[in-house]
């Protein structure tokens, strides 16, 4: 018998706040408003499945620098190449 086929995938993520991620007796302490991780895994038939978790404050991060380098390009003339190296 082969391998499985699938015919539908999608990449999709979830949030998970860091109060999902703590032991049920840890000491109750406030989270920070967003913190946690971000399960970034694949949908497959139905069933979501896990590839890597990141934490959720360098993602949003990584889209602001992202963003902020996105506008500072889109302010310039037009006239700028690329840096050769």
């Amino acid at each position: 018998m082969g391998e499985p086929t699938f015919t539908e995938a999608r990449l999709v993520y979830r949030h998970r706040p860091d109060e999902d991620l703590r032991p049920p007796n840890a000491l109750q302490q406030p989270f920070e408003p967003g913190a946690g991780h971000y399960d970034i895994g694949v949908v497959i038939e139905g069933a979501f499945v896990p590839l890597i978790t990141k934490k959720a404050g360098n993602v949003r991060k990584r889209i602001e620098r992202a963003k902020a380098a996105a506008q500072s390009r889109d302010d310039g003339d037009g006239s700028a190449s690329p840096a050769q190296g």
